[in-house]
């Protein structure tokens, strides 16, 4: 067929009112189960495109590609904004997931725009040729705003910037801007170009503008010469004078945000309406996951500020009132009766555990506040005693013995490694159902990892609850406390690159494992 694109599919899945959109606008996809194997045989056949998910682990990478079909057009999926880092050199340009599912016609457009960026196609038609400078700059706009990637040092603005300074001068056009529109107010979020009503700050009722309608349609708007295609007089054309118009809604969460729009005040005779238009687009769904990262920062340092603001409140605040409570149920042991005793030393253990609950809830903050890897060398044994020295002081009626010195090693760890033993002591005392209750730890290098087990006399862990135990809220048998000390455990040991895991003990009760590497 004249005309005709031959598109290989690789890795990719492309559903039926996908393929029909494309079969539309004259792409035919041809589905082959291209690996490193057969590569060399399959590039026999003609291929003006292929469309690529470089995430396929069993197909090969678009510089492969692209060598065994001589140099065809690369369209990436993506399931997201791509970075430079997520692309090989030969594509030529990406495409969404999302709208591989969902938008042929999208699809269909970026398409063309890679053949004709590649100059691939199997005897295009004269009024295709005509259109390849424009099809040309699209594709290379694409690909230039592909390679810039998220500065974590530029605040969100300047990306926008530099992908509108970018964008405007691959598309050739002299204004770009992004807006926010919001209370049916324009306001400029960012811009390039000297037009003196589009500055970065400025604002316009909605009604006056051109993102108006914009913001209400559903694919972009597209203005060759805006008077002759129904705006003369238009409020838009009086206010800003711009003749040529490019503009795409720009979505933040599935909501509208604004627009990104690129414009010109002299009339374009030869805009390629459809790619100009599902550039934009593109572009536009760039911006939208800058504004996105900014917000989910945004709300992750919120939420960052009030744990901080938390975990101080559980040191200082709660902690010196339950203390405060100690103190007191200490002074009235020699003014109660024995019944009242009773009552006392209920007072007085509900304190003293939910002390304990406040220090496994201030180190479960302190993880959560970490941002940067911390790990250290951390002495095994000189952290290791020092817990065993404090619960045997805190709970004096419990035996608990070492059976061997620790071994002298240092094993990758942080400041927060003390944690671990203590809430596996603790677990081991509190959960105990005998009279006395018996740990027993013990301490060695196996294969290369230190290996720490702390046994007990209890109930044990039955099979069903082995893995469940360590969860987020997950309790012990018969159990008052919150549930939180053997998840945090799990996560302290993980963050240093070990293990933790929990067997039975013979003859009766439970073992805690906890291997850490041994620091080289």
């Amino acid at each position: 067929m004249e005309g005709e694109i031959r598109l290989l599919v690789v890795g990719a899945t492309v559903p039926l009112p996908t393929r029909e959109a494309l079969s539309a606008r004259g792409i035919r996809p041809v589905d082959d189960a291209i690996v490193e194997g057969n590569l060399e045989t399959a590039g026999n056949e003609e291929t003006d495109c292929v469309l690529v998910d470089p995430t396929d682990d069993d197909a090969p990478g678009p510089a492969r590609l692209a060598d065994a079909f001589d140099d065809p057009a690369i369209v990436a999926v993506s399931d997201g904004s791509p970075s430079a880092a997520d692309l090989e050199t030969p594509v030529t340009a990406v495409v969404r997931e999302s709208d591989l599912r969902n938008r042929g016609a999208v699809v269909a457009n970026r398409i063309h725009t890679a053949t004709a960026a590649t100059d691939r196609t199997t005897g295009g038609s004269d009024e295709r040729g005509e259109d390849c400078g424009p099809l040309k700059r699209a594709a290379d706009a694409l690909s230039a705003v592909q390679t810039i990637e998220t500065d974590p040092d530029c605040d969100v603005t300047g990306t926008i910037e530099r992908i509108l300074e970018t964008a405007a001068d691959h598309l050739e056009y002299p204004i770009g801007y992004v807006t926010r529109i919001e209370n049916g107010v324009q306001e400029i979020v960012a811009a390039v170009g000297n037009h003196r009503h589009i500055q970065a700050g400025a604002t316009d009722p909605l009604g006056r503008t051109y993102c108006r309608r914009t913001i209400e349609a559903d694919e972009p708007i597209v203005l060759e010469n805006a008077p002759e295609q129904g705006w003369d007089g238009d409020p838009a054309v009086e206010r800003f004078g711009l003749r040529c118009y490019v503009g795409a809604r720009v979505a933040v969460d599935d909501e509208v945000y604004g627009t990104l729009c690129f414009a010109d005040d002299r009339a374009r005779e030869e805009l390629a309406v459809e790619i100009q238009g599902s550039v934009v687009e593109a572009l536009a769904s760039r911006v939208g996951y800058e504004l996105e990262r900014e917000q989910y920062e945004a709300e992750l340092a919120e939420q960052r500020d009030n744990l901080e603001i938390l975990n101080e409140v559980v040191r200082h605040d709660i902690r010196n009132d339950l203390q405060l409570v100690q103190a007191y149920a200490k002074m009235l042991e020699e003014h109660v009766d024995a019944e009242g005793a009773e009552h006392l030393e209920i007072v007085r253990e509900s304190a003293e555990n939910a002390i304990d609950l406040t220090t496994t809830a201030r180190d479960l903050a302190e993880v959560m506040l970490r941002t940067d890897d911390e790990n250290e060398r951390i002495p095994l044994a000189t952290t290791l005693e020092q817990q065993l020295s404090e619960i045997r002081s805190t709970y004096p009626d419990a035996a608990v013995t070492l059976e061997r010195s620790p071994p002298s090693v240092e094993v990758i760890g942080n400041d927060m490694l003390g944690a671990v033993f203590r809430n596996l002591l603790k677990n081991a005392v509190q959960h105990n159902d005998k009279e006395v209750p018996t740990v027993t730890v013990r301490a060695a290098v196996r294969d290369g990892d230190a290996e720490v087990r702390i046994a007990d006399n209890g109930p044990g862990v039955p099979d069903s609850q082995k893995e469940e135990i360590f969860g987020k809220g997950e309790k012990g048998l018969e159990s008052e406390g919150s549930g939180i000390g053997l998840y945090l455990v799990q996560q302290l040991v993980e963050e240093c690159g070990g293990e933790v895991w929990v067997e039975d003990n013979d003859p009766e009760g439970a073992v805690f494992v906890v291997r850490l590497p041994v620091a080289a």
